[in-house]
């Protein structure tokens, strides 16, 4: 054989192995990539069912109105007192004012009228009518808080939860949610084929991925922070009543709280607890209590009324009497009986004027469980979020 043939033979062998080698990595390229495929479609697949698990128990717990189980019956109860306090309050409130430099338009004296001529006569006893009027005032010397501020905590927090729980549930209900855990969701069902996409042409099947991918991930990027705006803010750990309700430079309203951190604060100050170790078939416990103060409060002035009715035979009077420093002889006041003005309010508070039981009771359901969907549940689906994300960063590089 001459040595051109030989020459041209190892070249063609050459060539023909080289072509082998190159089809056979090529070949385990395609395996290797086809295995990297079925491993992140796997993957994709089983996150998904974990999200869309704790997606169905979310749904499941607002779907026909079952959560306003937890707090609903309360929550009336509470918009009637505040209500006939706002009745108490706009009635005596020409006789409230703070002028100028800060005196008192009226003085608030407390007394009874004879049964022989109707002479006012003041009384001395434990609730004088200044102190009285600093409680029902809505600018309060000596202290930041009174009865009237006390109460009208309890009107915004309880209407915010209402709010908040309201607008957040029918949000979520919304095909076309602002929430990210909702649009992540709907992300598996607007792109069918997820996540590989062989039911499209190449060309179509990489902007369709590119495109599936990108939104998850930039979903999963806002999600904690709608999580801490919206449902649980670990980090608040105050509830700011004078700035319970956001307002826009536009004049729309917004919410500042969190949904939980609202929740738990309503549990606390409006709602008793309850101690199963008791004595006796009443175990609220009203310790740190808003309403429990404030029934407090005017049970003492009753016990004054009924203290006025047995010596005097005649009613308690709350008179307000203008503060004129001129020698005007006419003396411009204003004068309601106590029960009539109070009593509407206080039997929205209490069953009735003897054994003063409070009508507010714990739901029947434990209040925990009602944060634990918009707490605990949420965090899952962040948690699940994350791992997607993860997996798609693995699969992109």
């Amino acid at each position: 054989m001459s040595k051109r043939k030989i020459k041209l033979f190892t070249i063609s062998s050459l060539s023909l192995s080289l072509a082998t080698v190159s089809a056979s990595c090529q070949g385990s390229f395609y395996r290797q990539k086809d295995v990297f495929d079925t491993e992140f479609s796997k993957d994709m697949f089983d996150y998904y069912n974990q999200y869309k698990n704790v997606w169905t128990k979310i749904n499941k717990f607002i779907e026909n109105d079952s959560y306003k189980k937890y707090y609903l019956d309360n929550y009336k109860k509470i918009d009637l007192i505040t209500k006939e306090w706002k009745n108490v309050v706009d009635t005596i409130l020409p006789y409230m004012k703070i002028i100028e430099n800060g005196d008192q338009e009226y003085n608030l004296e407390l007394g009874y009228k004879t049964s022989t001529n109707g002479t006012f006569i003041p009384i001395n006893s434990s609730i004088k009518g200044a102190d009285l009027f600093n409680e029902l005032t809505d600018k309060p010397v000596g202290k930041e808080v009174n009865i009237r501020t006390n109460i009208g905590y309890i009107s915004i927090l309880n209407e915010e939860v209402n709010n908040i729980i309201s607008d957040y549930v029918k949000d979520l209900k919304e095909s076309k949610s602002d929430s990210l855990f909702k649009s992540f969701y709907n992300e598996f069902d607007f792109l069918p084929g997820w996540p590989l996409f062989k039911n499209l042409k190449n060309k179509e099947r990489h902007r369709y991925q590119s495109l599936f991918l990108d939104s998850l991930s930039k979903k999963y990027s806002g999600m904690q922070s709608e999580y801490s705006r919206k449902f649980f803010d670990s980090q608040k750990v105050n509830i700011d009543y004078k700035n319970i309700r956001g307002i826009t430079p536009e004049g729309n309203t917004y919410h500042t709280h969190a949904l939980v951190n609202l929740w738990y604060e309503w549990n606390k100050v409006v709602l008793p607890e309850v101690d199963d170790s008791a004595n006796g078939s009443d175990k609220r416990l009203w310790k740190g209590n808003k309403i429990y103060e404030t029934v407090e409060f005017f049970k003492k002035l009753y016990k004054t009324a009924e203290q006025v009715k047995k010596d005097h035979n005649s009613k308690l009077i709350l008179r307000f009497i203008k503060n004129d420093r001129s020698n005007n002889s006419n003396i411009n006041y204003k004068e309601y009986e106590f029960e009539t003005l109070f009593d509407k309010f206080i039997l929205s508070l209490v069953d009735d004027k003897e054994k003063w039981n409070i009508k507010i009771y714990p739901s029947d359901l434990n209040y925990n469980d009602f944060a634990f969907v918009f707490k605990n549940l949420f965090q899952e689906l962040i948690d699940i979020s994350a791992k997607i994300d993860f997996t798609i960063k693995n699969y992109k590089n």
